[in-house]
Parts: structure tokens; sequence; C-alpha cells
């Protein structure tokens, strides 16, 4: 792969002011609406009527009014009221972040999988799956796409197509994630053929994929960019430095620099987040690249994933281990101003181990406190809800993890 500049200021997108007219409201998840009928699954349809008026009414939009939310041919709608009152922030301006004593919020509205019980929590239903899978995501007319770990040379991982009922179809040696476009239309993993890393890129609606060889190495695909494009890591396995690049339609890759590691990429707003320094007390700093060149930096925050709608990037401690993070943020990714942060109260023991965005503006998110995990919503106003658990843990498990999310 050969770097070069002038193409790479092409490939990662425009600038952000040329953007912000692309940032729009919710979009439908097929992960939010695809049903599944199987002889293993556990129905749990809660609600499954109000879900679909909500597809229907979200599906066909009617001229949207952007001073006020509404359409042109429907009436105002009356706002509801919040469950709970948003917290008052803590002497910091930070809010608590704690798994105790929490109102319960409602089902999540992403899936995620128990581990320990086998379980796929999807929206519409909880399925009960013959493998605790790392990732999965429905794929093809009426089945799934899933990354699972075991004894499987030579990376440990394996990409698996199931059947509806989660029986094998195809099942390939693979890098340890799959990676989602926003509206959930397009996914691409990377399957290991002969020493070499192969990116497969292709609709979730199971037509064939293309594939891309990134040559020697185990590539990881990190997300999508603007017009299907895919960034990748790819890790040199006899030094263990990171080469990262941008993957085209038709197959052109392109290399970029600036970064150690890189965690997420947006398809909205064009922008790649990742570390780009570590330092000699244990403590990191991130940066966030548009075109050729960093938009923003920061060494208070280790960066994660971009929102839906390309307005926020999550920012976790600069420095964690362990359980994970000891604090979430909501950052401007545009500037990296901070927007809301979460903290624990002093002396109180708190790790975060995945944070996944809900919606455009919610976040939900694993915490470990104690002895036990549980899954927590997180608005920007401040409020947290216990979504599922708390599950007690017997030294560093994980209970829980996003369907979705890489896992690495």
């Amino acid at each position: 792969m050969n770097t070069n500049h002038d193409e790479l200021e092409r490939l990662l997108g425009e600038e952000l002011n040329d953007r912000a007219g692309d940032i729009g409201g919710a979009r439908l998840h097929l992960r939010d609406v695809r049903g599944r009928a199987t002889s293993i699954r556990r129905r749990r349809r809660v609600a499954a009527g109000v879900v679909a008026a909500a597809v229907i009414a979200l599906a066909v939009p009617v001229g949207l009014n952007v001073a006020d939310g509404t359409t042109k041919n429907s009436p105002p709608v009356a706002p509801s009221p919040d469950p709970t009152p948003a917290p008052a922030p803590q002497a910091d301006g930070s809010f608590l972040l704690t798994i105790k004593g929490l109102p319960a919020g409602e089902p999540a509205r992403i899936g995620y999988t128990r581990l320990d019980q086998k379980q796929l929590v999807m929206p519409a239903e909880t399925f009960d799956t013959p493998d605790a899978y790392q990732e999965i995501t429905p794929y093809g007319t009426d089945g799934w796409l899933a990354i699972r770990a075991g004894d499987y040379p030579p990376t440990g991982s394996q990409v698996v197509e199931l059947t509806a009922d989660f029986e094998v179809v195809r099942a390939a040696s693979a890098g340890s994630s799959l990676v989602l476009s926003s509206n959930a239309g397009q996914v691409a993993w990377v399957e290991l053929e002969d020493g070499r890393s192969v990116l497969a890129t292709g609709s979730t609606d199971g037509s064939a994929p293309t594939r891309t060889d990134l040559g020697d190495g185990v590539a990881q695909p990190v997300g999508f960019l603007p017009d299907d494009r895919v960034v990748f890591a790819n890790t040199d396995q006899a030094t263990g430095e990171e080469a990262f690049g941008v993957v085209a339609p038709d197959g052109t890759v392109t290399e970029f620099g600036g970064f150690l590691t890189i965690n997420d990429a947006s398809d909205v707003n064009g922008l790649v987040a990742g570390q780009t320094d570590y330092r000699q007390d244990g403590t990191s700093c991130g940066g966030v690249l548009a075109n050729s060149g960093m938009a923003w930096e920061t060494c208070d925050y280790t960066l994660g994933r971009f929102s839906p709608d390309g307005r926020y990037v999550v920012g976790l401690a600069n420095q964690y281990d362990g359980p994970g993070s000891t604090t979430v943020s909501i950052l401007d990714a545009a500037s990296g101003d901070p927007l809301v942060d979460f903290r624990p109260a002093d002396g109180t023991y708190i790790g975060v181990d995945q944070v996944e965005w809900e919606d455009e503006d919610t976040i939900l998110a694993t915490v470990t406190q104690g002895s036990e995990q549980a899954l927590l919503r997180l608005e920007m106003d401040g409020r947290i809800e216990l979504v599922d658990g708390p599950y007690r843990l017997s030294e560093l498990e994980i209970k829980l993890r996003f369907a979705e999310h890489p896992a690495g």
C-alpha cells in the first residue's frame, strides 16, 4: 500500500461544516425491527404493537418541519412527561455514576448478549443461542452473521453465517470484530486466507460481499466512512505495530497515519477517532482526524464511538485497565469539548467495560461496581436508569456485551 495524502484528503470526507446539513434525525436500524420465528427462541414480545407503529411512522416521513420537529400533515404532539427528574450535578459539575438505587428503565433499544446465559436480547424478543457470540447481527433474508471466539487457529475467532435457528451455514477464520454502517445497511469483517487478511464488505441483506486483500498481518475493520468506505487497522504479528487505511468500494486502498490505535469512524461526519500518544505516566492522548489533518486532540480522554448522527463522541478515562474506564463523558465531535460527564463518588470503585449509542443522544454502558455488573442508560441531562442486572461477578468477569459492538 502507498501513502497518498492528496487521495487521503479526498477519501476522508469533506470539512465538518460541509457535513452539518447531513446530520438528521433518528434512523431505523434493521436490528430494531426484524423479528424471527425459531424453535429455540424464548419469545418476549414486549409492546410489539408500539414498536410496529413507531416503525410505520418513521418509515414514511411527510415533510419534516425542522423548526418544531413535527410533520406538516400532523398536529403537534404533546411532550410526554419525563420518567424521572433530572439529577443535580456533583460539586465538580459531573453526574453521579453508580449502579445502586437507580430507577428501572425501559428495555434496551439495541441488541446485547447475556454471556453466561447464552442469550441474545434484541428489542422485540430474546433468543437462546448455542454460543455466546462476541458479536452478532441480523443478516440475509432471515439469518445472522456472528463472530465467535474459541480454539480457531490462527486468530482464535471465526466469522459464521447462521440460519434463523442459529445453525451454521458457513464458518471461516476471521478477525475478532465486524462493523456496521450507521443505518445498519452495510457490514464489514476480515477473513484470514493463506496468512493474509481479506476485507469482506457487503450489504446486510446477505448479497455477495466484495473482497479486498489487505496483505500480511491480522487486520480489523474499524468503521465506515461516507460513500461505503471502510477504515481498517492491520497489526504486524512480528512487531505488534499497526498500520491504518481506507478501502474504497472499488477496492482501492489508501494508508493514513497519525495514530497509535484507532477506535471508530463515522460515515456521517467523515471523522476517525483514535489514540495519538502514550505518555510515560501511563496516560494517553486521543485525536479526531478530519481530511488529512487532526481536527482536534485531547489528553483528558480516551476516545470511543461516534453517535449515529455524528454530533458526539464518547470520552473515557485517559488511563484505565482491568474492568474498564472509571468515568464516561460525551464530547462534541467537532471540537472535543465535554458536554456531560459521569463520575463515581470519591472512593467508589467503578469500571465501564463498553459504551454504545442507543440513539442519537442516549448511551448504554456495561458498568461494574464492586462485585456486580449492570447495563445502564445514560442521558444527556445526567439521568441514569438501570436497564438490566445487576449480576454478581466472580473476579473480572464480563456478563454483558453489546451484540453489534467491536469486542476488541
